[in-house]
């Protein structure tokens, strides 16, 4: 073990998406994952229970929330969550699976990521920076990337409130998110794109 070195997630780096222009100044949020999988579920349980009822009327009015993922009706945690997104019935769009994620990447401002237990998440960080869209984790699920600075590389809040804060500057001006997408792309390209992870 004196020799093992732990590397950093890597994966092929693709090309960013093209980002479509949000219509009415509206702040767009994507989650993604299988909603009844456990880190998936707690993600969206600390959103939607956690961080949404601390947004105010302004900001909440102005954010839109595309929930990803495959939608397994009769389970108990998938249930919960339809339930939470049935509360925010005009902010939050539950879209169960969808073929093509990239549009999803496209169509999207900003990924939300508010894990409370650092593992199945990072990919969906990762992925996401490849891709070229901005960032909001938690500093749970953040724990799995090499080094990120908050603020520069992606926004990581470390309670509800400091994700609430996030959302709602960025609701009230949206126009910082594009240069954080890129210099997440920048991110991922140096600490955990393929050709990067493979010369350590």
């Amino acid at each position: 073990w004196e020799r093992a070195e732990l590397l950093p997630m890597g994966i092929a780096a693709g090309g960013a998406v093209e980002r479509a222009p949000a219509s009415g100044g509206l702040l767009r949020l994507l989650h993604v994952g299988r909603i009844a999988h456990l880190p998936s579920y707690r993600s969206l349980d600390y959103i939607l229970n956690e961080v949404f009822p601390l947004l105010r009327e302004p900001a909440l009015e102005r954010v839109r929330l595309r929930v990803v993922g495959k939608v397994e009706s009769g389970n108990p945690r998938s249930d919960r969550i339809t339930a939470l997104c049935e509360r925010y019935a005009g902010q939050v769009e539950l879209t169960g699976f969808v073929a093509d994620i990239d549009a999803e990447f496209a169509n999207s401002d900003l990924q939300v990521v508010a894990s409370t237990a650092a593992s199945g998440l990072q990919t969906r960080i990762v992925e996401s920076l490849a891709k070229g869209l901005a960032v909001l984790a938690s500093s749970t699920a953040a724990q799995g990337l090499e080094e990120p600075e908050n603020g520069k590389d992606l926004y990581i809040a470390s309670t509800a409130r400091e994700f609430a804060e996030v959302i709602e500057r960025l609701a009230a001006d949206p126009s910082p998110v594009a240069a954080m997408a890129e210099r997440g792309r920048a991110f991922f390209e140096r600490k955990h794109g393929r050709e990067a992870v493979a010369a350590r």
